[in-house]
């Protein structure tokens, strides 16, 4: 079934079925019913390689993600979808598997597919270069879940706020000696963040910051590094009362070495991670850690990058900020119902 053939059994000419296919408001209601309900049941399908090459809306939109295999990625993009099928829009999902060249690769991919809009979660660090040649490509795009790059419109989590809350929540309790697990990536934004975030809390506070209350050497988001930067902490002359870990994944590393070093959770220490990861609720005790609004943030860059399809004369970049949400379960406890072990 083709635009001739429609035309054809319809009795209009070629440009008024492409027009009507196409959303072209100039066409009467009462036509592009026709049109629309006889492509319809003929199981009409448009060539949208064809209409992106006459400049015709394809009403078809893309995101890019580092991988496919991380859950917030995963919600961001159901997020993503289930907006721009509302809008009547399709998406396109494209994933680099955490390989910069294959990111950059993928753009020339995009474009031939024709869509008119694009999201963008990049592996850290190359989202500037991303953003120019979408540019140059003439493809709106919004950047997603977090970016260095404040040039262009962008849908984050508040990673600042949510460390601050969850520092914050251990200063409540009446914690005063508070590490912060970490690793060394420097691939990753976040870690940066989140130790301004612990280190502003604690300055409201009045608390002086102490550099070997940050420990972490290791490169990978593993349960090995948790527990060998906490082990070495909990060796100083004053080891920390609670610990703020970068992740949910280190934080279980965390809890090991604090068990295998012979203290509890929480009577002996308190302990908060970060990302509500779906273990962190069947650890025991259930970790008390920082949710944030993935699906969210996936549901307002699609609704962004659609009104910058729609309004592409708008050029003031928007900067939309989520602010995560503590989640409290059984991992702190007040100093003063501490053991005097963990004093």
């Amino acid at each position: 079934m083709t635009i001739l053939s429609i035309a054809a059994e319809t009795g209009f000419s070629k440009s008024t079925v492409h027009r009507a296919l196409s959303g072209d408001s100039n066409v009467s209601k009462k036509t592009a019913e026709i049109i629309r309900k006889y492509a319809t049941e003929c199981g009409y399908e448009p060539n949208l390689q064809a209409q992106a090459l006459v400049g015709a809306p394809t009403y078809l939109t893309a995101i890019l993600l580092p991988n496919l295999r991380t859950i917030e990625y995963v919600q961001m993009l159901r997020g993503a979808e289930r907006t721009a099928e509302k809008n009547g829009y399709s998406i396109l999902v494209f994933s680099s598997e955490d390989n910069q060249q294959r990111e950059m690769d993928m753009l020339s991919r995009i474009k031939r597919h024709g869509v008119q809009g694009m999201l963008v979660a990049a592996i850290d660090g190359v989202f500037d270069i991303l953003f120019s040649r979408l540019d140059e490509l003439k493809i709106p795009c919004v950047g997603i879940y977090k970016s260095n790059f404040r040039n262009a419109d962008l849908v984050e989590s508040n990673i600042e706020a949510g460390a601050i809350l969850a520092v914050r929540h251990l200063l409540k309790l009446g914690h005063r000696r508070i590490g912060f697990i970490t690793i060394d990536q420097p691939s990753d934004i976040s870690i940066p963040i989140k130790l301004r975030g612990y280190r502003k809390a604690l300055q409201d506070a009045g608390i002086e910051f102490r550099p070997e209350f940050v420990g972490g050497n290791e490169k990978l988001y593993s349960f090995d590094a948790g527990y060998k930067a906490t082990m070495a902490m909990l060796q100083l002359p004053e080891p920390p009362t609670a610990f703020f870990v970068l992740c949910d994944r280190l934080a279980v590393g965390v809890a090991d070495a604090i068990h295998d070093f012979g203290l509890k959770i929480p009577e002996d220490i308190s302990l908060v991670g970060y990302d509500n990861k779906d273990f962190s609720q069947v650890m025991r005790p259930p970790l008390t850690t920082i949710k944030e609004q993935i699906y969210e943030i996936g549901v307002a860059g699609m609704e962004l990058l659609l009104e910058k399809i729609k309004s592409p004369s708008k050029k003031k970049a928007q900067h939309v900020l989520f602010t995560p949400q503590l989640v409290v379960r059984g991992t702190c406890v007040s100093i003063k119902n501490k053991t005097k072990r963990g004093k």
